[in-house]
Order: structure tokens, then C-alpha cells, then sequence
């Protein structure tokens, strides 16, 4: 699995949701037609989260960027976005995202790559969805 190439040129018409999406949540349904539709949301990456059948279908479309830490545990890559306060999650997931709100303000470069619409239109990927999460800042940020 890859993360997505925020920075690769995107599709000039979108795709269209496939045959098997009427075997996804609605959830997962709702969550693909906000991203056909140029909005930016947020996806659990958890290959028996709540999002794992719709996943697979936005990674081989291109349309999802992968936002956390990389691992052993996956293939996803490290983020630039990625979450420096993220064992707070365990304590205080709402603090957490407050402290990540806080610290991006102050990242220049991380600001100018989401005005420039790095990750507008795209399907963010982590681990927390759907509980608060960093991605949800990223999120609005980027006019989801």
C-alpha cells in the first residue's frame, strides 16, 4: 500500500464510485462521494477499520494521502503531516488535537503546502478515524 503522492498531477474527470461500493458502508459511500466531489476528509487506514473496504479503491485512485508516522507494523511512508503529538492521543485525544492545531500554526512550509491544495480533495488517511484526530485539522485546513 501506498500513501499517495499529494503532489502528483490528479485525474482531469474523476472516477466514478465501482460496482462494489453498493457492498460499502454508507459511511464509506458518503466519505468517496465528498472526495469525488472535492472535498477533503478523513479515513481510518486500519486494515479492519471501519473504512477497509474503501481504502484499497482510493489508494489505486490516487486519491488518498497517508498523514501519520511510518512503521514496521505498515507499509504506509511517514508524513510530513504527520503527528509529533500523538501519544497524548492515549490521554487526551481532544488536548492532543489542540496541541497539534497549536504546532501547526507555527510550521510556514506545512501552512504554504495546504493553502497551495496539497491535500484538498483528498482522502487523509490515519489510524484515528473516526475519534478526534490531527487529520481533522488538516482537514479543515485544507477546506474539507
Amino acid at each position: 500500500m501506498g500513501g499517495g503522492r499529494a503532489g502528483r498531477a490528479r485525474q482531469a474527470h474523476p472516477p466514478a464510485l465501482p460496482a462494489e461500493a453498493e457492498q460499502w458502508s454508507a459511511d464509506e459511500r458518503a466519505l468517496a462521494e465528498d472526495v469525488l466531489a472535492g472535498r477533503t476528509v478523513v479515513v481510518n487506514v486500519r486494515k479492519g477499520g471501519p473504512h477497509r473496504r474503501l481504502v484499497p479503491w482510493l489508494t489505486e485512485q490516487d486519491l488518498v494521502v497517508y498523514v501519520g508516522h511510518a512503521s514496521n507494523r505498515h507499509s504506509w511512508p511517514e508524513s510530513d503531516f504527520a503527528n509529533p503529538f500523538v501519544r497524548e492521543a492515549r490521554t487526551d485525544r481532544v488536548r492532543m488535537v489542540e496541541h497539534y492545531r497549536e504546532w501547526l500554526a507555527d510550521q510556514p512550509e506545512l501552512l504554504r503546502r495546504l493553502r497551495a491544495g496539497e491535500l484538498t480533495g483528498r482522502a487523509l488517511g490515519c489510524w484515528c478515524a473516526p475519534e478526534p484526530c490531527h487529520a481533522d485539522v488538516l482537514a479543515e485546513q485544507a477546506g474539507g
